[in-house]
């Protein structure tokens, strides 16, 4: 009996692979462990397209046939005469309408609102179900609506949390002469309080 050709028979990748665990020389004689590992390395790379295909699914920007799935979960009339890009934006807008609301997403808020000039930090637990908010001023010569801030925080902040003060800082620069040398350091001052509630 000839030694049959692996190449012909033994095509599938999964089935390539699994034979890679074996020792070498046995099933390679073998016509009908070839066609075994042919066999089962075949259901094995379908169930690779499966998995990969997803893959692809499981997000909205590549999802193609889970379209109809994702418009039902988000409240949209599935119509296939609709172009798949328009389909996949609204269902992604729909998504980023309520993102949640954790403390970096506050300090950015915070930042926005002031426009320019300010840096954000969040403090949580500084009592039960509230949070602190600090601005430091990182431009002195910026003018910040520090009430305005205020509102769009409290506007924005979830509904369960309280904001307990908002401090604003100003960093500033201070030349102290010693002699003949000269040296710099950043202080920092507190320009105001805000209780808020």
């Amino acid at each position: 009996m000839s030694i049959p050709d692996n190449n012909r028979i033994l095509t599938s990748p999964e089935g390539i692979k699994m034979k890679s665990f074996v020792t070498e020389g046995f099933y390679d004689r073998s016509y009908i462990g070839l066609w075994m590992y042919q066999v089962m390395g075949l259901e094995f790379d379908d169930m690779r397209g499966c998995v990969d295909d997803l893959k692809q699914e499981v997000f909205i920007q590549s999802a193609t046939w889970s379209i109809p799935i994702w418009e039902f979960a988000y409240g949209f009339e599935p119509d296939d005469r609709l172009p798949l890009d328009y389909r996949r934006w609204r269902i992604l807008s729909r998504m980023l309408e309520r993102a949640p609301m954790n403390p970096a997403r506050v300090e950015r808020i915070a930042e926005t609102a002031a426009r320019y000039g300010v840096k954000a930090t969040v403090t949580e637990h500084v009592a039960p179900y509230t949070f602190r908010l600090s601005l430091e001023r990182t431009d002195p010569n910026v003018d910040i609506d520090f009430v305005e801030i205020i509102r769009v925080i409290r506007q924005s902040k979830p509904s369960h949390k309280a904001l307990e003060k908002t401090t604003l800082q100003t960093r500033t620069q201070t030349t102290i002469f010693f002699g003949t040398f000269l040296r710099q350091k950043q202080k920092f001052k507190i320009a105001g309080e805000v209780p808020g509630r």
